[in-house]
């Protein structure tokens, strides 16, 4: 069986491969590629605006194609020399999904749900208040010189991907995801297509990590948050929470993966005050509560540096308006850190509250600081939690799910005829 898989970002193999250093994303994908590869042959596809021609290599008995556009042409070319058996399209939202659908026979395409971005754009923004949302002439003048961070211009992207997803999906014929939610989603969004569940698998090394322990952290306790440089990630109900917790543990510290926001210095700060809007109201409400000394970002992380921040802290917290199963909460739990999660989207898929997570109502800032001084006061709590939450995603993301990819595969192509497409590379 051959296979062509399209993903939306340049996968770390391909990245080495064609010396753009170690990746920029898709280490997710890695451990799920590298047991399907033992059962048929893969050639794993991404656009690349930084190469300049159609590059592709062999590594480890797969095959990687970089494209430069990901235009319909690339696609024609790419699939006539390949002639895969099937086309498994990774995320739905991106442009070039949409191009190697129209090449691609649908009867013999995959979809994979990631986010539903319909919902994402409509959840993106929730909380945030309208004088933050609406840039001005003079913002969006500022940010055409020195691009920066408009939520307004966001949600533009936003609705724009949400709309490539409805077109896209009201040809599926097959779709697969692993939550209850998303299930719900594709049947109002795509209900001529046949629906195939299938958990995803976590990066190989969250397998054999250490299992988190609990600590004696007196009046210091830290909480993770996997991001919050945009309003979905819920950064901003985390804050007035943050507060109340500094009550009680003045010592508290809140790690956010990812960059800082930008603060050139007080001579500049206007400027980056005007193009980071939800950044700079973000950092003025932490101010204002007296937490801004209490948060800490930690800057992008590998793989290991991510596993070893979930071990040093003491509550994982998931803030977001909207997820489908984020593998951050995932990451969180098989490694037995507790967990704190708003109850949204397929979050009630992968965490049962009380059981082997704490959730909560996404905008009820109260709630969160609640739950999270819960863990903190109960030991017993904290460890049940997160015994039970390693067993639940260790369930959830079994390596064995990509059998059922494979599966799915065969199911798919048992009910269609074989196909021959034209073109090819030169």
């Amino acid at each position: 069986m051959r296979v062509v898989w399209l993903v939306s970002v340049t996968m770390p193999q391909a990245a080495r491969m064609f010396g753009m250093g170690s990746g920029i994303g898709g280490g997710w994908l890695e451990s799920q590629l590298e047991a399907l590869r033992h059962r048929c042959s893969v050639t794993v596809i991404a656009v690349n605006p930084h190469v300049k021609h159609i590059c592709q290599g062999l590594r480890d008995g797969l095959e990687y194609i970089l494209l430069p556009h990901g235009s319909f042409e690339e696609f024609v070319a790419v699939l006539g020399r390949v002639q895969p058996a099937l086309v498994h399209i990774w995320g739905t939202e991106y442009p070039a999904a949409a191009a190697l659908a129209e090449v691609s026979d649908p009867d013999h395409t995959l979809f994979s749900i990631q986010g539903v971005m319909t919902a994402c754009a409509r959840h993106l923004n929730d909380g945030v208040p309208e004088q933050v949302l609406h840039s001005s002439f003079w913002q969006r003048l500022l940010d055409g010189l020195v691009p920066g961070h408009l939520p307004d211009k966001m949600q533009e992207e936003f609705d724009a991907s949400a709309i490539r997803e409805q077109d896209l999906l009201k040809n599926a014929r097959h779709v697969t995801g692993r939550t209850a939610w998303d299930k719900e989603e594709m049947a109002r969004l795509a209900p001529q297509a046949a629906y195939y569940p299938c958990g995803e698998v976590l990066r190989a090394p969250f397998y054999e990590a250490p299992v988190w322990r609990r600590r004696d952290f007196g009046d210091a306790p830290v909480l993770f948050l996997p991001a919050g440089n945009y309003p979905l990630k819920g950064l901003h109900r985390l804050i007035p929470a943050l507060a109340k917790i500094k009550q009680v543990y003045p010592g508290v510290k809140l790690r956010i993966a990812g960059w800082k926001p930008v603060d050139k210095g007080p001579a500049l700060r206007w400027l980056t005050d005007a193009i980071f809007p939800y950044e700079t109201w973000c950092r003025k409400m932490a101010q204002k509560l007296g937490v801004w000394d209490n948060m800490e970002y930690t800057g992008p992380l590998s793989c290991e540096a991510m596993i070893q921040a979930y071990l040093e802290a003491d509550c994982f917290c998931l803030c977001s308006s909207v997820e489908n199963s984020p593998n951050s909460l995932g990451e969180a739990m098989i490694l037995g850190l507790p967990c704190v999660a708003s109850q949204v989207g397929g979050v009630s898929s992968m965490a049962t509250e009380g059981e082997d997570c704490l959730l909560y109502p996404a905008q009820d800032s109260d709630a969160l600081a609640a739950r999270i001084l819960e863990i903190l006061g109960d030991e017993a709590l904290a460890a049940r939690l997160g015994s039970l939450g390693r067993v639940r995603a260790s369930r959830s993301y079994a390596r064995e799910n990509t059998q059922t990819l494979y599966d799915i595969y065969g199911t798919i192509l048992d009910q269609g005829s074989p196909l021959e497409y034209k073109g090819g590379l030169a």
